[in-house]
């Protein structure tokens, strides 16, 4: 098999990855010696995937996810104008492609792929014409670059703070996010503003309320923000098993170890994705 026919397989492993983590393709994708080849291939299809959602949704893509996980695995600047063309995409088609995991993971793999190039991912949050669900997952990966010791506390809360005191978007989502991440803060500077918000009848407590902020406030400081960095400080440098460890996205048991592999890759499923 050229290794042109095996690229293009492996390619179709993370369109068709529905019931299992195509491993054979993120070890091939993420090995260092083909991080030029993988970075630009992988770009194309997801340029390909944002010019055609519907197409992609309708085939039921897994692409766009792991295409992202795996060019924040390599911190990939040239995925930044992607990431700003998939929040212009109507809600619907982000949620069919990328679901439950845009929060945490996507942001995780966003903070890695901004992480030189804070202004362009304020600019991304700030932007009223980009989908709330893709601005409050950069906000989240926000905290992931606190932890990461990439931003200090105080940065990223004079930007979350900043955010909160400008005027009123009519989008609550994008507010309980800020308020939600804001916790693992320890947000006593911001909590005059979240009160407002509050007050306003801008955000739904049932998701996150008043008397849970405060009651983080009660806590001791230095133990909160410790504890909740801990939580956050997650990196890509080992794909396979961050995302084995993703409750409920290997559901690899629908396939038998001695199938063939999902994959493609006419090896039985034990030797190879499994």
């Amino acid at each position: 098999m050229s290794t042109a026919v095996d690229t293009l397989m492996l390619i179709d492993s993370l369109h068709y990855a529905v019931d299992y983590i195509p491993k054979r393709a993120i070890r091939f994708f993420t090995a260092p010696e083909n991080q030029q080849e993988t970075v630009s291939l992988l770009t194309d299809e997801i340029q390909e995937v944002l010019e055609h959602p519907q197409e992609f949704v309708e085939e039921g893509s897994q692409l766009l996810f792991y295409a992202i996980m795996i060019l924040g695995h390599f911190r990939a600047k040239e995925a930044i104008p992607l990431i700003c063309d998939l929040g212009l995409l109507d809600q619907e088609s982000i949620d069919e492609l990328l679901g439950e995991r845009l929060f945490e993971n996507i942001s995780l793999a966003i903070a890695q792929i901004f992480s030189e190039d804070i202004d362009l991912l304020k600019t991304l949050i700030e932007n009223p014409n980009v989908d709330e669900c893709i601005r409050a997952t950069c906000l989240q990966s926000m905290v992931y670059l606190y932890a990461q010791d990439v931003l200090s506390r105080d940065t990223v809360v004079d930007y979350f703070h900043d955010l909160l005191k400008r005027p009123r978007e009519k989008i609550s989502f994008f507010y309980e996010v800020i308020i939600s991440a804001s916790l693992i803060l320890h947000p006593q500077e911001m909590i005059e503003e979240i009160r407002k918000i509050f007050a306003e009848g801008i955000v739904d407590s049932s998701d996150v309320s008043l008397e849970d902020v405060e009651e983080f406030l009660l806590m001791d400081k230095n133990e909160v923000i410790s504890e909740c960095k801990e939580s956050f400080q997650t990196d890509l440098d080992d794909l396979i098993a961050y995302l084995e460890s993703i409750e409920g996205l290997h559901r690899g048991s629908t396939v038998e170890r001695n199938e063939s592999c999902p994959c493609g890759s006419g090896l039985k499923y034990k030797k190879c994705c499994a």
